[in-house]
């Protein structure tokens, strides 16, 4: 027990303190939690984009879009069209005789070919060319009776191959052809039996408009058509570019509303056809690209566009996640003394203990706790915009109108001098430079981008960062790419021989046991025949050989019911789920019409 002077001593320092103490008190404000007002204004009028797509919320609850805008986007897809050689081929005659000639009874003749025709593709026009060595020779037992030989006969067959529409696939038909007979130089000349000279004589020798007809009705059985199908669901996207820095994808989405094709070019081997696709493009950075909603087809026959430098624009939505914006409002204001302006009773500090950002009704509120002269949440609020570009700001940064009653109810004033203070270092705090994702996201669309059969490659030229808004996922900003892009691949196409093979070139395969485990589905497009049906899953081999099982489940969408030998198209989802099972031959009665 302490003495009594001790005692004394003590009691002496407590009344000679307390003064300080009830000052120190007086001097710290506490401002109770409570929910800025700002969270009850309204959010900003933002246009949806116009096609909702399938696994994104309802609009309301998806992220909100800037319309995209119509532009260009050329499309170049080649096919190898040597089937037409092979009909071409076996069309044209590999001989020629009087057998059943109304002039047989007055002339004999044989021709037979040289070699086997020539069969050539140039800018569309497709040329069969074919020669001959016989004799000729009249009918009589006179000694001196005409007979021409060698002679060497020539056909040239040409047509322009026709592209047109039928459903989803476009066919491919001869048009206007013509075919011309002529005689080589070099022919035996020495007499001549007919009324007129032997070239125009051999139009009727080798019944040439006969001969035209069987060419012509051979390449237009062919039945080459190409389907577009699956070039449709391509051009549709997603084509995915990762982005490691920031630990996300680039999902690029032309979105097509038409496809104008142009004429055919180029040759059999690598037959050209350019095109041009009305696209209203969107990118956006997202972990998981989706599946967007894919528009029935819309083809048409005509002059492709030719597009410009500049005539291709995408809008691409680039978030920046309300926890990085804390993350870098913390790093900058964290443990920052802020002093009060003097009101006469000597200076007040402030230190920032914490800061956060988040959404309110289309606002950006700054939450900021502090200690010192005042205690508790301090909230700022203000719309994002725009500034020099690339710069995200909050011009308008205000205090909250229920913080403004918290300080006033504190102290009179006591507001005012805490906006004086804080409010603009706050605000300057808010900005946020947003070059590097900008440069970022720039470098990523550069790249190629590649589906199945595709490639899309995109010339980046001006990148304007157009709006920005506030959503509960962050701070969007719309930025607009400009540039020339083109999509070009390779394109299967079917013939009406292929399908009559089909059977006989594939034939279904036994299942034994060394085959028991097969490769799941990879995302994409499998195109292939059924071969065998395992409980829910069937088992596909594709045009190169491999088997593929795909599973089915209540969520996938059955066009058809493949049976083994049926040759069907499988859309695959990235998580290796079978999404739709079609069957692949057109006009098929087991298929729907397109979504």
């Amino acid at each position: 027990m302490p003495s009594p002077t001790k005692l004394s001593i003590q009691l002496g320092l407590v009344f000679s303190l307390l003064p300080y103490l009830v000052l120190v008190s007086a001097c710290t404000h506490t401002v109770p939690p409570h929910a800025p007002e700002a969270s009850t204004i309204p959010p900003p009028e933002v246009t949806l984009s116009p096609k909702p797509s399938e696994g994104v919320p309802a609009p309301g609850a998806a992220l909100p879009a800037a319309k995209p805008v119509e532009s260009a986007l050329a499309v170049t897809l080649t096919a190898d069209l040597t089937p037409l050689q092979d009909a071409a081929r076996t069309a044209v005659p590999e001989s020629f005789d009087e057998a059943g000639h109304p002039l047989r009874s007055d002339f004999r003749w044989n021709f037979k070919q040289v070699r086997e025709p020539k069969v050539s593709l140039h800018q569309g026009q497709l040329a069969i060319h074919a020669e001959y060595q016989g004799d000729i020779a009249v009918r009589s037992s006179a000694a001196r009776a005409c007979h021409l030989d060698p002679i060497y006969p020539v056909l040239d067959w040409n047509a322009r191959l026709s592209v047109s529409q039928d459903g989803e696939t476009l066919v491919i038909r001869p048009d206007s052809p013509e075919l011309l007979i002529g005689l080589k130089p070099e022919s035996d000349a020495k007499c001549n039996m007919f009324t007129v000279p032997l070239k125009e004589q051999l139009i009727e020798v080798l019944n040439r408009n006969e001969v035209k007809e069987q060419i012509t009705r051979a390449i237009t059985q062919a039945g080459v058509r190409i389907p577009m199908h699956s070039v449709w669901e391509q051009l549709h996207g997603p084509y995915v570019a990762p982005i490691t820095s920031l630990n996300t994808r680039l999902c690029i989405y032309p979105d097509p509303a038409e496809l104008t094709m142009g004429p055919l070019e180029g040759d059999l081997q690598q037959a050209v056809l350019r095109s041009s696709a009305q696209v209203y493009a969107m990118a956006a950075l997202e972990h998981s690209c989706h599946q967007p909603l894919i528009d029935p087809e819309k083809l048409t026959m005509g002059v492709p566009a030719s597009p410009s430098g500049r005539s291709f624009m995408m809008t691409t939505m680039l978030p920046v996640p309300y926890e990085l914006v804390s993350q870098r409002l913390q790093e900058t204001l964290s443990r920052a003394e802020v002093f009060l302006p003097d009101d006469g009773s000597g200076e007040k500090r402030l230190i920032i203990e914490k800061v956060s950002a988040a959404d309110a009704g289309g606002k950006m509120v700054i939450m900021v706790q502090t200690s010192g002269y005042v205690k508790g949440p301090i909230y700022f609020w203000g719309r994002p915009q725009l500034a020099e570009g690339a710069f995200v700001t909050v011009p308008d940064l205000e205090l909250d109108t229920g913080t403004r009653k918290m300080l006033e109810a504190e102290k009179a004033g006591l507001w005012k001098r805490v906006d004086m203070a804080l409010t603009d270092k706050v605000r300057r705090a808010a900005r946020i430079d947003l070059a590097d994702e900008i440069a970022t996201v720039r470098k990523a669309i550069a790249k190629p981008h590649q589906t199945e059969d595709l490639v899309l490659r995109i010339g980046v030229g001006q990148v304007r960062p157009q709006q920005v808004y506030s959503t509960a996922q962050g701070l969007i900003t719309d930025v607009a790419i400009e540039g020339a892009a083109q999509a070009e691949g390779h394109v299967k196409i079917d013939s009406g021989r292929q399908r009559a093979r089909a059977p006989e070139m594939q034939p279904t395969k036994a299942p034994n046991k060394e085959e028991a485990t097969l490769p799941e589905s990879r995302s994409g497009l499998v195109v292939g025949e059924v071969l065998q049906i395992e409980g829910s899953a069937y088992v596909v081999r594709e045009g190169s050989g491999t088997e593929v099982r795909l599973s089915v489940d209540q969520d996938t969408r059955m066009e058809t019911t493949p049976k083994p030998g049926d040759q069907v198209v499988a859309q695959i989802a990235e998580d290796g789920r079978t999404r739709s099972i079609r069957n692949a031959s057109a006009g098929s009665p087991d298929a729907n019409p397109r979504r």
